[in-house]
């Protein structure tokens, strides 16, 4: 897998992860009005509020 994501709701942050050189680095930290973007699929056209936001009407 050439990338991960660990979704933090209670910090309201989005830890990007990417394979390199056989292990998993850090690539981006994303909080609040940062945008949504993955080194697999390019930017996604939210933010991680939003996102969250998202989550929050769900439950």
């Amino acid at each position: 897998m050439p990338e991960y994501w660990i979704v933090d709701p209670q910090a309201g942050s989005i830890l990007v992860l990417a394979l390199t050189e056989g292990r998993y680095i850090e690539a981006a930290t994303l909080a609040g009005e940062d945008a949504v973007k993955s080194l697999q699929l390019g930017p996604l056209n939210t933010t991680v509020a939003e996102v969250f936001a998202e989550i929050a009407i769900a439950e």
